[in-house]
């Protein structure tokens, strides 16, 4: 647990908002929601979980002789299939039944058709036409339901790389770093998956501080992936960017006085002479910051589960930040805890997974009666061992 405490901290750090000198957001329009941190309403009451979800379930993943899972980087959830991506390790895409039960892989990795090469960087899923698309920069994999591979599409990548994918309105969408010093270039690529067709979003030097190299995150950039118009947010950015009907535009925009400023941030050439990672050096300057990567929206509300999160009621516009994020629906009352990692979330229920060098602790708590007295699956949890890899679900109220 000290191991992703202190990676957590590292990652805060690193998801600071955006450029001071350059907010203006009037080629895409105001966005629905505007949060001024300055002067939003404090509180130093917890923030009950119970708040947001009304109930949580416990889902062990199968330790199969075939799905030797090794990392999770990535869960999705759709029609009763939960989609988890071990990127580094097992490098491929497993496939498990809501109750944690191994049931395939999409692709493999090999120089064949249809096959990733060693690095398979992300994937998203057409709910329509029940097809998954695997990111192997710089192609993308076409691949129906049951695995079976479709076709390949090459992505012409001049000037840039490509990290994260999503799916909207028959489009695919692209998270792109630039690989030239002196020209950020674009944040998102446009891909037509039936014409290759290929268009750029967003300019760098515009919505990102001129920041656009590589980035020193494990989260994606694309969230509410499965919702049917995801958002984007890169690294400095004051904007949720939202995606729809072949338009971007702004969504939630949060204000601060404090706001990173493109003097702050250094060129990547000047990190790799100081030996130094872009996170600190912005941590010095002690701006403002909220983690993209622990965002959740319901119908009611938008939650940021940072310390100290921050609630946002939709019907009435208010917001308001609390002390911490006290998890009621796993800890007892009064027994600290670390905030849900919220992976993934779709119209009514959301996906904490729980890393592999946290289930001892965890199995410790549960020992010690720190847990809550109904948290399911309790006899089967105290017999996993250190290689299982558990998955929490959460209900939305």
């Amino acid at each position: 647990m000290m191991k992703r405490t202190v990676f957590i901290s590292i990652v805060i750090a690193l998801f600071l908002w955006s450029c001071t000198e350059k907010q203006g957001m009037s080629d895409y329009g105001q966005a629905k929601y505007t949060i001024n941190l300055d002067s939003i309403e404090s509180t130093k009451t917890p923030l009950k979980l119970s708040t947001i979800f009304k109930s949580i379930r416990t889902i062990i993943l199968e330790d199969h002789e075939y799905a030797v899972l090794g990392q999770i980087n990535e869960i999705q959830v759709f029609d009763n299939n939960i989609f988890v991506l071990d990127k580094r390790k097992a490098k491929k895409l497993f496939v498990y039944d809501m109750n944690g039960k191994y049931l395939r892989e999409i692709g493999s990795q090999g120089q064949g058709p249809g096959e990733y090469s060693y690095y398979l960087s992300d994937f998203c899923i057409d709910t329509l036409k029940r097809q998954i698309y695997l990111l192997d920069p710089p192609r993308v994999h076409v691949y129906n339901w049951e695995g079976k591979h479709i076709k390949s599409i090459q992505i012409k990548t001049n000037e840039f790389g490509c990290q994260y994918i999503t799916f909207c309105n028959n489009r695919l969408y692209i998270a792109i770093t630039s690989w030239s010093s002196s020209n950020p270039g674009n944040l998102i690529l446009e891909l037509n998956p039936e014409t290759g067709e290929q268009k750029e979003y967003l300019d760098a030097n515009v919505y990102n501080c001129g920041w656009n190299g590589d980035e020193f995150t494990p989260s994606n950039f694309f969230i509410d992936k499965l919702g049917g118009t995801p958002k984007f947010k890169a690294l400095y950015m004051n904007s949720f960017m939202k995606i729809d009907k072949d338009s971007i535009y702004p969504y939630l925009t949060v204000t601060h006085k404090e706001w990173v400023r493109k003097s702050d941030i250094l060129s990547q050439e000047k990190l790799r002479e100081l030996d130094k990672i872009q996170m600190n050096i912005i941590d010095e300057k002690r701006r403002v910051f909220i983690r993209r990567h622990n965002y959740v929206e319901t119908n009611r509300y938008i939650c940021f589960q940072d310390m100290p999160p921050i609630l946002i009621d939709k019907q009435t516009g208010e917001a308001k930040r609390y002390s911490y994020l006290e998890n009621d629906l796993k800890n007892k009352e009064n027994v600290p805890s670390t905030p849900p990692y919220i992976a993934f979330y779709n119209s009514n229920k959301a996906y904490e997974y729980l890393e592999e060098e946290c289930t001892n602790l965890f199995v410790e708590h549960l020992k010690t009666g720190k847990l809550v007295d109904d948290l399911d699956k309790k006899d089967e949890l105290l017999k996993i061992k250190d290689e299982y890899f558990i998955l929490f679900e959460y209900e939305f109220r």
